[in-house]
């Protein structure tokens, strides 16, 4: 009878640990997937102002917003040009004075013709 509840307890032990090595391996990969899946990308034009530096002027819900681009290329940085883009919001801090109303991280960057 002492054989039998070891083996059942030993059986149980090594059953949790392989179904959780076998279940951490399938998340990551299903949310890279889904992530590049999801992609929106938006339009804007680039602006210049002073303290700020460039920002993304976008239209969101008929309202004009700035997006402050912590990370916008340099061949983007100029004036008035057409961009689209795809964007994730940022914990960076906006810089003081800045009108911007969003800090992102920008991907996917390409300049539409005017």
């Amino acid at each position: 009878m002492k054989v039998f509840l070891v083996l059942t307890i030993f059986l149980s032990v090594i059953s949790c640990k392989t179904s959780k090595n076998a279940s951490s391996d399938i998340p990551t990969e299903e949310v890279k997937k889904s992530d590049e899946e999801n992609v929106v990308l938006v339009q804007g034009k680039v602006r210049y102002f002073d303290g700020c530096g460039f920002v993304i002027e976008i239209v969101e819900d008929y309202q004009v917003i700035y997006l402050y681009a912590i990370n916008l290329p340099e061949e983007f940085k100029q004036k008035n040009i057409k961009i689209e883009f795809s964007f994730r919001e940022s914990r960076a801090m906006l810089p003081e004075g800045c009108k911007g109303e969003k800090v992102v991280s920008i991907e996917n960057v390409k300049q539409l013709t005017q």
